[in-house]
């Protein structure tokens, strides 16, 4: 069981093999100005001036996020130095009253804890950047780095002569500092403070490239933090047009290729992300975001050089949340399950309130192990410390489907919208229960409303949607809405970039449904031209469960096999689905229908052998179900009557 302590600055793993001679972080400088609100203005300092030394080739510059978290600490040098796997600190304070700046600036050693140089500058803020590149010169120089001409012009650019913007600039990034998703959900672009700083700041100055950035970034977190389809498309736009802005001022700037790489990605242009992600790279070596991008990028293509940029990433950041989720992602990909596992665990106990990794773990044992369990303990230890939340509810509520306890998975949907109302995730939950009970009456009635009361991209999100109308059709013999709704599947991304396992399954299920169609109404070769190309796709030799969001292979050939009428390649499969990690409790299909009652297995009822498998694969998921039972009786998983505070 993962210990849950307080969230606290901790060593990476390989940070004290990851320690070089020439390694440095920069940590918040002190605010000496006397005035509380002057505060941005030192961290701004601090920062830049940790931008200009991560443009030095050779020099490993620790990430902002991981070196600002010891802001108002005491920690020693020393410990400082192996938490964050460096050589060197740089400290120091700023104190501005009025025009005129003092910042006092030193270098310490983080092997003995001794000072190795420290300097006081004094300037004007009409001089900021002249003052700003006079301490970066010094750094330097007793850093001892040797600085090529390329170096040099990197380190000295500023982007702007126009302190005011800067100014706003570091302001802007203060206030996004505060920002939580919640929060960043509910902003308002034409009143959210941190884009009325930054339009300002390039008012004053249009052909500063970094204020560019920083606006592309703002709308890319806006982006991701919104609902609404429409909204999220509007927010993308906007943020490709800011980062294309800065690429134009300022090729040579890697933070725009950055952020260009993160719009990329965000809209499932995968392959410009990597191209972009690399733009970057060679500019500037430490981006740790830069350095995650590529390699989340690369996790379906490369999974191993994937994880290698991963575990680069967390040593330049190694305060760096997402990075374990991330090196999760890469290990799943090279079929190293065990390993994905002990990452998240590491991170629950890093980051205790961080709800993603409890998911994530739950996803892990759900549907690689198949032990539904175990995914609900894993939930219920994030909603009992935390409230219990809509989408935390639609999880349990999955897990009890998944042993087919329908009773309490339906208490818990009911719980749910008790607390928070009627909404379209409870909507497509519920078809889910209806598909695995096989209640088409209640399952049709059920994708009305979704259509009613969601756009047409949002009902067909991942196909569930269809997915659930195909199978009233098949069920109710209308044969030719069936051949449209699989029509319907196969062609749903098919004028969109967005590539992956998941919209591969879902083009799968179309072909599936199709042939399944073809086939009632006596057209067989019709169904053999769709289904024999499909079911080569699909391999006979165990399965590969690298990427546990492909539970159904197996199962998916038994199927393409029952409806082409042969029983013996069929039940080959769902024999073989029992030997893998998950001992078949996963033998349910990309539609969500439990095996006693699943449509295209239908040629195989009446039949021993099947009947035989069946009786086993149930014996295998009674036995998991009593687990939870126990486990629900000892409060290792929650009720959905469980009190306290319910959080969206």
């Amino acid at each position: 069981t993962p210990t849950q302590e307080a969230s606290s600055p901790a060593q990476s793993p390989d940070a004290a093999s990851a320690i070089t001679e020439k390694s440095i972080a920069v940590l918040p400088f002190e605010n000496f100005s006397g005035n509380e609100s002057e505060g941005y203005f030192a961290d701004g300092l601090a920062d830049t001036l940790l931008n200009k030394l991560a443009q030095i080739k050779g020099l490993k510059v620790i990430a902002r996020n991981s070196s600002f978290q010891f802001k108002g600490t005491n920690r020693d040098a020393r410990e400082i130095g192996k938490i964050l796997g460096v050589r060197t600190l740089l400290e120091g304070s700023v104190q501005r009253a009025g025009n005129d700046v003092r910042v006092i600036a030193q270098l310490i050693n983080t092997t003995d804890g001794v000072h190795l140089w420290s300097q006081s500058f004094d300037g004007r803020m009409e001089n900021i950047f002249e003052l700003q590149d006079r301490i970066a010169g010094e750094i330097v120089s007793n850093l001892q780095v040797t600085l090529s001409e390329d170096d040099r012009a990197r380190v000295l650019r500023n982007g702007t002569d126009n302190p005011q913007a800067y100014d706003l600039v570091m302001l802007a990034r203060a206030e996004r500092g505060e920002l939580t998703t919640d929060k960043l959900a509910e902003a308002d672009e034409d009143a959210f403070l941190p884009l009325q700083l930054l339009n300002r700041a390039v008012k004053l100055d249009p052909d500063y490239a970094r204020a560019w950035v920083a606006i592309s970034a703002v709308y890319n977190s806006l982006a991701f933090a919104t609902g609404s389809g429409s909204t999220f498309e509007h927010y993308a736009q906007q943020s490709l047009q800011a980062a294309q802005t800065a690429i134009e001022i300022d090729p040579g700037l890697a933070e725009a290729y950055t952020v260009l790489g993160f719009y990329y990605w965000r809209t499932g242009n995968v392959n410009e992300a990597v191209v972009n992600y690399r733009r970057a790279l060679k500019l500037n070596s430490n981006s740790a975001g830069a350095t995650s991008g590529l390699g989340l990028a690369l996790i379906n293509t490369d999974p191993a050089e994937a994880y290698r940029l991963l575990s680069q990433a967390g040593e330049l950041d190694p305060n760096a949340k997402m990075i374990y989720r991330q090196k999760s992602f890469a290990l799943n990909a090279l079929d190293q399950v065990d390993k994905a596992v002990k990452a998240l665990e590491e991170a629950v106990q890093r980051f205790p309130q961080e709800g993603i990794f409890y998911y994530d773990l739950a996803q892990l044992h759900d549907q690689y192990y198949g032990r539904p369990d175990l995914a609900a303990v894993w939930v219920s230890r994030y909603l009992a410390a935390n409230g219990i939340t809509l989408n935390g509810g639609i999880e349990m509520a999955s897990y009890w489907r998944n042993v087919a306890d329908f009773g309490r998975a339906q208490a818990w949907l009911d719980f749910v919208q008790q607390k928070f109302g009627a909404s379209d995730a409870l909507l497509s939950a519920q078809t889910r229960i209806d598909t695995a009970k096989a209640e088409y009456a209640a399952l049709s009635a059920g994708t009305r409303k979704v259509r009613e009361n969601q756009s047409g991209t949002q009902a067909d999100e991942h196909g569930w949607t269809l997915r659930s109308e195909a199978i009233v059709c098949l069920s109710s013999g209308d044969f030719e809405c069936a051949l449209q709704k699989g029509l319907a599947l196969q062609q749903l991304y098919s004028d969109n970039s967005v590539q992956g396992l998941v919209i591969e399954n879902v083009r799968r299920i179309g072909l599936l449904v199709q042939g399944a169609a073809w086939m009632a109404q006596g057209k067989p070769e019709q169904a053999r031209q769709v289904l024999l190309p499909l079911l080569e796709t699909v391999p006979n030799e165990p399965l590969v469960r690298g990427n546990f969001n492909d539970p159904g292979k197996q199962y998916l050939a038994a199927e393409i096999n029952s409806i082409l009428g042969r029983p013996d390649a069929a039940l080959q499969q769902l024999e073989a689905s029992l030997s893998l990690p998950d001992g078949g409790i996963l033998s349910r299909d990309f539609l969500g229908q439990a095996p006693e009652s699943n449509l295209f297995l239908a040629n195989l009822r009446g039949d021993p052998r099947f009947e035989d498998w069946l009786t086993r694969f149930t014996a295998r998921r009674d036995a998991i179900y009593q687990d939870m039972i126990e486990l629900e009786r000892n409060g290792d998983i929650i009720l959905p009557s469980t009190k306290g505070d319910s959080k969206e």
